[in-house]
């Protein structure tokens, strides 16, 4: 038996939201707070919002992938085919071709590549090699990227921990500690590529997404971009909806992104500055959202 599902008051109690902060997001305001990073490569923020809609109405909204209409930095997605783990629809764009080199890869991963006589196909083969590796064997299958403190099985982990802490639902602490292929319920997992503008330059994600859904009485969506051409190592977001009294959908989203750019000496400012960086696109992203399912 589930555990009864938290008021939204109970909700941002357990997330150790400001009083403040919880009055202006009922009233509709989009609020952000920084929450401690799970390790020193971690940018993480909270985002609440209230959507003025129901819960049905913004389950649908997530399932028909509308999220990514609101991202500005997306400028394409796709599914991965779980048996052939080919990226459907998959096509470079200008520009990105001539970055591949520059990509994140493991070690091995760029001496193959630069032996490849045709790049594009290689690295193709490499996202899908990943793919199914993730797929198969979990965080336990993600090759590091070449180069110092680039583990990302290591910082999705920390992030896995850091989500255990809040989470009671049996159900969701089972499909978030699972390896996708060996899931007791398979259909709630998906895998998807995305191209992004990246601060630096376009780059290629995969994604591995986690719907949960409680009946009428919330859902819970986990996206692990478990591979980042560029710009950052990986990232984990979680979004838990619960309906409100008035039959609206109260969102709280928590985004854990890591870069090795914010670690080592001088850490703790330089994940502040990437923190105030990141809360702009997030509040607009979330805005945006509110805006479409009105």
């Amino acid at each position: 038996m589930s555990p009864p599902i938290p008021t939204v008051d109970e909700l941002a109690k357990k997330l150790g939201m400001q009083s403040a902060n919880v009055s202006a997001f009922k009233q509709g305001t989009v609020v952000t707070e920084e929450r401690d990073a799970s390790n020193d490569k971690d940018l993480c923020l909270l985002v609440a919002a209230m959507i003025d809609a129901p819960l049905e109405k913004t389950w649908q909204f997530v399932l028909d992938e509308k999220v990514a209409t609101c991202q500005d930095a997306n400028l394409k997605q796709g599914h991965i085919n779980l048996e052939t783990f080919e990226l459907e629809g998959f096509k470079f764009e200008v520009g990105t071709e001539a970055n591949l080199s520059k990509y994140n890869m493991s070690a091995k991963e760029a001496k193959d590549f630069s032996h490849a006589k045709d790049k594009q196909a290689a690295f193709l083969q490499m996202l899908s090699n990943r793919a199914k590796s993730f797929w198969e064997k979990g965080l336990k299958g993600i090759e590091p990227y070449e180069g110092k403190n680039h583990d990302v099985a290591n910082d999705l982990d920390t992030a896995n921990k850091s989500l255990l802490k809040v989470i009671d639902n049996p159900q969701v602490r089972e499909e978030v500690s699972a390896v996708p292929s060996k899931s007791k319920n398979p259909a709630v997992h998906s895998l998807g590529w995305s191209i992004v503008q990246g601060n630096s330059m376009t780059s290629i994600v995969l994604s591995h997404a986690i719907r949960y859904k409680e009946g009428d009485k919330a859902f819970v969506v986990i996206t692990r971009k478990f591979y980042s051409g560029a710009d950052f190592d990986s990232s984990m977001i979680t979004a838990g909806v619960i309906p409100t009294s008035d039959g609206k959908s109260a969102m709280f989203y928590v985004n854990h992104t890591f870069s090795p750019a914010v670690a080592g000496f001088g850490g703790g400012a330089k994940r502040s500055v990437g923190r105030k960086m990141m809360k702009g696109a997030l509040v607009e992203t979330m805005k945006k959202a509110q805006k479409a399912l009105t």
